[in-house]
């Protein structure tokens, strides 16, 4: 028997088969770090491409929400199909009506933006962003600024107030649906931390409604700590908008209280209905 032959077993060497042994092991070992890591850079760098749409769209219409149709078109089939995120989406009806509203929604991580996008390019649609975003987030910061969102400098109170009171006159003319996430950062925990006041303070000064949108909890297939990232569901519930006609600033409290205890029993029981159903 020849020297090659005794290196080869069924005519394949024994340095590829101790190869694909030692990179089954390792990835058998790390799988759910592989998966983290595979998924969230199919996540970020298709936010990244699919922002290249509303940058060119701006060219010819200008910043408005509707640049964003392909953008949410292409990040909802990466989600579905590359990436294993099912959305279902409920009450979606509350969305359509062509009035102005200011938007509320928990925040738990970097997705988030994955579920305000299964709701589609709905008529008015803006977000309120923090200004860095706009210049260290790639192309995404100039697709949103492209698509008529709104950008706050949140280390500087004075002209963030100041920006705030400049958009609330946008949004009651143009009749536009501005989204903020009301805690302000981003929170895995069971409860919502407690909401910042601008979204609500916007409202009341408009005399527009309060309409939450609610994701149930990513806790079942996201861990950021653990690096786990797995197949998941999340139900999204747009919930009836909350009026504001004839509150004033010393209703603030008492929105916000109220707004906070729908929004966290929400998430309560579609998080519970999510996790029954695995």
């Amino acid at each position: 028997m020849s020297e090659t032959e005794n290196s080869e077993v069924f005519g394949i060497s024994y340095s590829v088969i101790l190869s694909s042994l030692v990179v089954g092991i390792v990835t058998w070992i790390f799988y759910d770090k592989i998966q983290f890591f595979g998924k969230l850079l199919i996540a970020n760098l298709s936010w990244q491409f699919f922002s290249i749409f509303p940058i060119l769209a701006s060219l010819f219409y200008g910043r408005i929400p509707e640049n964003r149709r392909l953008f949410s078109i292409g990040v909802q089939l990466t989600n579905k199909y590359l990436i294993g995120t099912k959305y279902i989406v409920r009450n979606q009806k509350y969305l359509e009506d062509d009035k102005a509203c200011v938007i509320v929604s928990n925040h738990q991580s970097s997705l988030d933006g994955n579920f305000m996008v299964q709701l589609g390019n709905y008529k008015g649609s803006i977000v309120i962003l923090k200004k860095s975003l706009l210049y260290f987030s790639g192309l995404l910061g100039l697709a949103f600024y492209c698509s008529g969102s709104i950008f706050v400098d949140r280390g500087n109170p004075e002209t963030a107030k100041k920006s705030l009171n400049s958009a609330r006159e946008e949004v009651v003319r143009k009749k536009l649906k501005p989204q903020f996430y009301a805690e302000g950062t981003r929170h895995m925990g069971k409860e919502m931390l407690p909401f910042k006041k601008g979204a609500f303070v916007m409202a009341i000064q408009a005399q527009i409604p309060i309409l939450p949108v609610v994701a149930s909890s990513y806790r079942h297939f996201y861990d950021k700590k653990k690096k786990v990232f797995k197949q998941g569901t999340v139900i999204v519930t747009c919930l009836p908008p909350i009026p504001t006609t004839g509150l004033t600033m010393s209703d603030l409290n008492d929105l916000i209280d109220r707004v906070w205890k729908q929004m966290q029993e929400t998430i309560d029981n579609t998080t519970e209905e999510v996790e029954n159903s695995l």
